[in-house]
């Protein structure tokens, strides 16, 4: 009859498709490719002398994701061909959880056979661990009695001070949680805590008992954990997806000086600040948060800690190896200065005697400030015993020549980044413990002391000798783009220990986290000390680091000097020591500073 319903062609049972054993999560991304690219001004963005493209319009994706759950013979119908399969991705519900216990194992020494507060051996469920605990003959022993401490009493056993955090104190499920229902206890227990209430063992929040076995049984996230998305990296902080380092297409000749940056790009996408810098390593690509196709995907990287029984998460150590870029002397005094003898018989503004703060006496304006460098394109940086960056100093072999002391103006931050410590630099599996002593110091005048860059020798003040970072890159391979775009970051130190620090020492030193916005007046153009280009104001977000240690430099003191049966005799004593210091000098003590007597 015409009327009734015609008989599908489907093998599958009614029950095979709707077969909820294996739960599944299926994901796709709906994509429209012909996006035109706009600018923040709303202005459409065009390839530069794209070898396809030539000078027209870039287009973008513009995409979502549409995510579904449904039992498997669901599952596999959502796919009219093979192109459609390709596109999606999907897995049951256990590639994401995974059961677990929270009865707190107590470990010994022979074993885990012997471990207290086992779950039964044919669930295969992990537990919890009990943190610095272990078991032993005479019982339990904590390592750190960290259940007597830590608790506030007045204010009840559901708010408490640990001293440690560990898998007690972050138990979600100790008594007093409010998940609805969660499996609990050995006997057939409604899981309502409405109902029931607790598990039978449960312990308050930062307590683990000796010994539980009616305890809660929930789901946890299966690790690793795989995370899809855009961020920052854990080395620079800086954006990914990047704009520059995950770009489309990317100058690779190493021997020009647009190495690693974007090619084909519109002007828009250079990311250039009002100073003419090419600051696209600092920028997310356009519209990152509905690109999925640049996002990064990986396993999260959570490490294990063995006494406090907790997956902890991150590596990144916040500790730079920087380099400082004025000296940094601590306030001491009631004046504000500090109490040190600069120097003999008003000599502050001559050179060779003493290494200072320059510009003390002199107000540095914008065109003090040397934006550019011809070997680093991308940097911003003053440093004042290097020519290439425009200095007023230059230095040969381990001689340092200045044009004038009294006029090299300071920059207005402290200290610069060389690289992160945990950035592999060098070559391949080896050792990098590069540091620039030799020519330090000759004859204990500071104004022979080198103040180059450790590390390396970018640059001429390295004997006379160039070398190129994007060589280093392409070709030595014992740089990174990376490591580049973090090199000469402006840090603001804070010296709460009152370190002090020579002008071109290097330190180690730990980012706090903290910002400051830092306003200050410069060119447009590189002005080497010249006016040139036009008068900005620019704001920037200064980090903000503390010294952890300063590097060493051999120093040589008389410790004993006298006559004996007529002959002049010395004794000396050679040692390591870090952080500021002046030459010898043999003139009067009447001219210390106002704080030197308190």
């Amino acid at each position: 009859m015409a009327n009734e319903p015609q008989e599908v062609n489907d093998q599958r049972s009614f029950d095979e498709k709707n077969d909820f054993s294996h739960l599944m999560i299926s994901s796709a991304n709906y994509v429209n490719p012909s996006v035109e690219a706009r600018d923040s001004t709303n202005q459409t963005m065009n390839w530069v002398g794209h070898p396809q493209h030539g000078g027209g319009t870039m287009t973008t994706h513009d995409g979502g994701s549409l995510t579904a759950t449904g039992p498997l013979g669901a599952h596999m119908q959502q796919f009219p061909s093979n192109e459609a399969w390709q596109k999606a991705g999907g897995m049951s519900f256990d590639g994401l959880f995974v059961p677990y216990s929270t009865n707190f194992v107590v470990g010994g020494d022979k074993g885990r056979s012997d471990d207290l507060n086992k779950t039964p051996k044919d669930s295969a469920m992990p537990s919890f661990e009990r943190p610095y605990s272990k078991k032993t003959q005479d019982g339990v022993k904590d390592k750190i009695p960290w259940t007597e401490i830590g608790h506030e009493r007045k204010l009840g056993k559901n708010a408490p001070s640990p001293p440690v955090i560990t898998s007690a104190s972050l138990n979600p499920f100790a008594s007093g949680h409010n998940v609805a229902w969660v499996n609990k206890n050995r006997e057939l227990t409604n899981p309502s805590i409405d109902a029931t209430g607790y598990a039978g063992d449960a312990a308050p929040i930062n307590r683990a008992a000796k010994e539980s076995v009616d305890t809660s049984r929930p789901v946890g996230l299966r690790g690793p954990m795989v995370m899809a998305g855009w961020g920052y990296d854990s080395i620079t902080m800086q954006p990914v997806p990047n704009l520059r380092h995950d770009a489309d297409y990317r100058y690779d000749d190493y021997s020009t000086v647009n190495y690693g940056r974007q090619k084909y790009s519109p002007p828009q996408m250079k990311a250039k600040t009002e100073g003419g810098m090419q600051h696209d390593f600092k920028h997310f690509v356009p519209q990152h948060m509905r690109r999925p196709d640049k996002w990064k995907v990986g396993p999260v990287d959570l490490r294990w800690d063995h006494q406090r029984k907790v997956w902890v998460g991150g590596k990144h150590n916040g500790i730079f190896l920087s380099k400082a870029a004025k000296c940094i002397l601590p306030k001491a005094g009631l004046d504000g200065n500090n109490s040190f003898n600069f120097g003999v018989g008003g000599n502050i503004n001559a050179p060779g005697r003493l290494y200072r703060n320059p510009c003390a006496s002199h107000d540095c304006t914008y065109t003090s400030y040397f934006p550019t460098s011809m070997y680093y394109p991308d940097i911003e940086i003053y440093d004042p015993e290097d020519h290439n960056w425009c200095g007023a100093c230059m230095t040969r072999g381990d001689l340092t020549a200045c044009n004038d002391f009294k006029d090299g103006c300071s920059p207005f931050y402290d200290a610069i980044v060389l690289r992160p410590v945990d950035e592999m630099v060098g070559k391949p599996n080896t050792l990098s413990e590069c540091t620039d002593k030799f020519r330090k110091v000759q004859g204990g005048a500071p104004g022979m002391r080198r103040a180059g860059n450790p590390c390396h020798g970018w640059g001429s003040s390295y004997f006379g000798k160039t070398e190129s970072i994007n060589k280093k890159i392409g070709a030595d391979e014992t740089w990174t783009h990376h490591a580049k775009s973090i090199m000469y970051e402006k840090v603001f130190i804070e010296n709460p220990l009152g370190q002090g620090l020579m002008v071109g020492d290097a330190f180690f030193s730990y980012d706090t986290g903290k910002r400051i916005v830092y306003e200050y007046q410069r060119s447009t153009s590189p002005s080497c000390g010249t006016e040139a280009g036009t008068k900005i104001t620019v704001k920037e977000s200064i980090p903000v680091h503390i010294i952890l240690q300063a590097e060493f430099y051999g120093m040589e003191i008389v410790t004993h000097a006298g006559c004996d049966r007529g002959e002049m005799a010395a004794c000396s004593k050679k040692f390591f020591a870090q952080g500021f210091a002046t030459g010898e000098d043999c003139g009067p003590d009447d001219d210390y500073p106002q704080t030197a007597g308190y």
